[in-house]
């Protein structure tokens, strides 16, 4: 899937949530973006990239370098570009205020993808100017909100109603395998884009055999557990610590947050508000660690519902107001 298909996938979750819904709030917000703005894409089968474009030593827009099949990835780095834009401090996840003196240096050209005429900044500059407007007292707050997160994340019970393929996914998947196994190159691509997007859709395929299938389905189901478990908390990790170290809140905070909300809608779970746990179930759940995942859906949707309204208030388009300066706050 391109960035087309993408924005077009983003569009019909939208479409399906009422307007005030949280995870909608985001999706219109980026989608405004995509629409408004100069946003340029370009599709790798390497790493994820997003940086600033200028013109004239101006920032004039943002070059998006994304990874085929991975839309909650694709979230990621339109947030990326999103804060980019609406903070005006290089990745920066919140709005520093205060003047950067640390001078401009720009690469000769744009990065791969981006239009002729515009140039990005070098490594060494955006790191520096980007170090430049991190302010301490704001990353007390984003850390805090994920340190508490983690812990939702890690008593979690990730079961979902039905985690299983429909029977028409399975027998492409099946059919597919068969092809690749016979040298078929389409396959082989075919195989891994249907790995991807049951993946993405959490499922796993049930066995059908006539002995022995329960406890097959068991594991399975089990392994697909742990997997959303590991991978939650690998992006709590990375919000924190960025790739080995080289990166934190200040400037993963929002791009985390937003992927796993994405990503946890795409598996299914939603908090029902007919039958909320009492403080004592919620206790002895944490205590089995096995609250349902439904409520850590609702908590990071919470982070990204205030981050949302930090960047609107930013780019001064909540009621039209002029760009204001609105702080990281604790929210979980």
């Amino acid at each position: 899937m391109g960035a087309p298909e993408f924005l077009k996938e983003m569009k019909s979750a939208s479409d399906t949530m009422p307007p005030t819904a949280r995870m909608r709030l985001v999706l219109d917000e980026l989608l405004k973006m995509v629409k408004d703005d100069n946003i340029s894409f370009l599709e790798t089968p390497g790493s994820a990239n997003t940086v600033g474009l200028y013109k004239a030593g101006l920032l004039w827009g943002v070059n998006v370098t994304f990874k085929a099949n991975d839309l909650p990835s694709f979230i990621h780095e339109l947030t990326h570009a999103r804060c980019i834009l609406c903070y005006q401090a290089e990745t920066v996840n919140y709005a520093p205020g205060g003047i950067n003196g640390v001078a401009e240096a720009f690469m000769p050209g744009g990065p791969p993808g981006a239009p002729t005429g515009t140039v990005c900044l070098t490594t060494q500059s955006q790191t520096d100017r980007r170090n430049a407007w991190k302010r301490p007292h704001c990353k007390v707050f984003l850390d805090t909100n994920l340190n508490n997160l983690k812990v939702w994340a890690e008593a979690a019970d990730y079961s979902v109603p039905d985690p299983f393929m429909s029977v028409k996914e399975k027998k492409e998947m099946k059919d597919q395998t068969k092809a690749m196994n016979k040298g078929n190159m389409q396959a082989m691509t075919k195989v891994g884009e249907l790995e991807l997007q049951a993946k993405l859709l959490g499922q796993v395929q049930k066995s059908n055999k006539w002995k022995g299938s329960k406890g097959i389905n068991d594991d399975r189901i089990e392994a697909e557990k742990t997997r959303k478990s590991n991978w939650i908390v690998e992006r709590i990790t990375y919000g924190m610590n960025g790739m080995s170290g080289m990166g934190d809140t200040h400037n993963e905070y929002d791009t985390v947050v937003n992927q796993m909300m994405f990503q946890m809608f795409k598996w299914g779970f939603r908090l029902s508000r007919d039958r909320l746990l009492t403080q004592g179930e919620l206790a002895q759940h944490f205590k089995d660690k096995s609250i349902p995942a439904d409520y850590l859906y609702d908590r990071i949707s919470k982070l990204a519902e205030e981050a949302h309204l930090r960047r609107m208030n930013a780019g001064g388009i909540i009621g039209g107001k002029a760009p204001t300066i609105m702080a990281p706050a604790t929210i979980i």
